[in-house]
């Protein structure tokens, strides 16, 4: 997570989905023991065929990387959210704001007029 949280924020879901992606790749080769089911992971794309859910909402979301219990929120402006769902408190382990909430006051939206 501590990968995650030192990175650039997000602009795009797409971006968020590839440094959690990418992330997650890295971490898990340079383990002791690799995930056997790594390789699923690999390929992964947003796509309901690989497990997403709303993908025309926001946010969409996968209820289980790679069988671990962590679900994952990927919101359209770069915002993503990991969060425990194993367990009953079902505690957010990182929430990243995107690009456009971590340059604005507050986590707000500033629009010109």
């Amino acid at each position: 997570m501590a990968a995650l949280e030192k990175a650039e924020p997000c602009s795009s879901r797409q971006a968020a989905f590839e440094l959690v992606h990418s992330t997650w790749l890295e971490v898990n080769s340079a383990s002791i023991i690799p995930d056997q089911g790594i390789d699923a992971f690999r390929n992964m794309q947003i796509c309901a065929e690989d497990g997403w859910q709303n993908l025309d909402g926001d946010p969409c979301f996968l209820t289980s990387i790679e069988h671990t219990g962590l679900g994952l929120y990927l919101h359209n402006n770069g915002t993503f959210v990991i969060q425990d769902l194993s367990c009953a408190s079902c505690q957010i382990l990182i929430a990243k704001l995107g690009v456009r909430q971590a340059l604005s006051p507050a986590g707000f939206h500033l629009f010109a007029v």
